[in-house]
């Protein structure tokens, strides 16, 4: 087409369209694909542990200064939370009457 090559099932205009797969009988064809039946899962090996190669248990975890200054700032924010909900509970208290 045009000077390109096209797979012959490529070949279709746009007036006519692509043949269907009901047009073409290709469902009703022996190459038609078997139905599909339920089948069981394969089974999997349960999850084991890892071993630890030295037998003894791994050393404490050290917590970095940048760790602990992102812990701090976390319980800040979660208080601060905490704090303003409080606040803003008091607000809508003292104007009720106001929304009402």
């Amino acid at each position: 087409v045009n000077g390109h090559v096209v797979k012959r099932n490529n070949n279709y205009d746009l007036q006519s369209g692509m043949r269907s797969v009901f047009d073409s009988g290709e469902l009703l064809s022996d190459r038609a694909v078997e139905p599909m039946v339920p089948r069981q899962a394969p089974s999997r090996d349960p999850i084991r542990p890892k071993k630890s190669t030295t037998g003894a248990d791994p050393a404490p975890r050290v917590i970095s200064k940048a760790e602990e200054a992102r812990l701090a700032h976390n319980r800040n924010v979660a208080t601060g939370a905490e704090e303003d909900e409080l606040r803003r509970a008091l607000f809508l208290h003292r104007h009720l009457p106001a929304l009402m």
